[in-house]
């Protein structure tokens, strides 16, 4: 069940549930998140943010997913999702296709992606061969993981792993006359294969296979709990190219393309972060790292989200959430101790000589 925290200062609100490890042990999950919108002066606009459950593109078997879960219990590194539609520009109204891009700088480049987005098009025979047909002009396309290579087989009714959900695939080339294409493809790909920014469902590849081993062995003994050798991006939702090792730490600029019809979405994240403190026989101060940047270029919003896991006897009336700035914490805790302070993976949390 999840319990609204109650003190908590803006732009953030935060939430809590107890989570149970691998190691079987209980431990009060605090999910913290920001929702900002751009304004045209490039400024943000602070939202109220909800925490919620994993939400589906749209209401059918076969869906992308449009929200990811919060309720992971950690994320290492900082990832970066977007969703919203690629459009065609006012000032080349004849354009086919076009690129949408996604960039974020720091002190260098840190992430540079470019998928080309199509018009409908079909494969045809020219020749021997069978190829991508002309596109017609370029639609606004939602960027979903449904215009994507991927999705099934008709000849043998398999279902691509790592996008079930597009629009289909074939084994043999031969088979692809008069079939849809994909719109939604890797710039300058040399081989077929899904592309996208969304999130990315928990039984699909690469995410399936980073769940753990769950065989006999793993219902007989252990299950519910995880599996033991779960893999740490197992609750990663972004394309692994979407995903940065060293967690951002406020300020960087993004960069989106080609979902604008004048110009780009352009801003930088706020240089400020949440400080969890918890009140115990002493008050530690707890700062979690940034783990997801979501953006919905349809609605100019950024959500940024946090979460750290704390000992069990902590109850909810003894956290409270503040705003921080980046550089002043850093520069009174430095980087080492701020993951001490995380305690992920321990039952308690320490702080210097003492403990919660």
């Amino acid at each position: 069940m999840l319990i609204e925290l109650s003190r908590v200062e803006r732009p953030y609100a935060a939430a809590c549930h107890l989570h149970v490890g691998t190691d079987g042990r209980d431990r009060l999950l605090v999910v913290i998140k920001a929702l900002l919108r751009t304004t045209t002066n490039g400024e943000f606009e602070q939202l109220r943010p909800s925490i919620r459950r994993m939400q589906k593109a749209h209401d059918t078997p076969r869906s992308s997913v449009r929200y990811a879960s919060d309720l992971a219990p950690h994320k290492p590194g900082t990832e970066i999702v977007l969703v919203g539609h690629a459009v065609r520009p006012r000032a080349f109204p004849d354009a086919k296709p076009n690129d949408v891009g996604l960039a974020v700088h720091g002190s260098g480049l840190l992430l540079e992606k470019h998928l080309r987005v199509h018009g409908p098009r079909r494969y045809e025979r020219r020749g021997q061969e069978v190829v991508a047909g002309q596109a017609a002009l370029s639609e606004d396309t939602p960027l979903r993981w449904e215009h994507a290579y991927g999705g099934v087989c008709p000849a043998s009714g398999q279902s691509h792993r790592q996008n079930p959900v597009g629009v289909g695939f074939a084994l043999e080339p031969s088979a692809r006359e008069g079939a849809l294409c994909p719109r939604i493809e890797a710039r300058g790909a040399k081989s077929e294969a899904p592309a996208g920014f969304g999130p990315i469902h928990p039984t699909w590849e690469p995410r399936y296979g980073r769940r753990g081993t769950t065989g006999s062995d793993w219902v007989t003994t252990r299950a519910p709990l995880p599996p033991q050798d779960r893999h740490e991006r197992y609750h990663c939702v972004a394309p692994d190219d979407q995903w940065l090792a060293s967690p951002l730490v406020g300020r960087e600029t993004f960069t989106v393309t080609g979902t604008e019809r004048d110009g780009m979405w352009l801003f930088s994240l706020p240089g400020s972060r949440p400080r969890v403190n918890v009140a115990s026989r002493l008050t530690a101060a707890i700062r979690p790292h940034l783990d997801t940047v979501s953006l919905d270029a349809d609605k100019h919003t950024v959500e940024l989200s946090y979460r750290v896991l704390l000992p069990n006897h902590v109850s909810p009336e003894m956290v409270t959430i503040e705003t921080e700035d980046a550089a002043t914490f850093e520069e009174r805790h430095g980087v080492a101790d701020v993951a001490a302070l995380l305690g992920l993976g321990s039952p308690r949390v320490e702080t210097g000589d003492q403990m919660l």
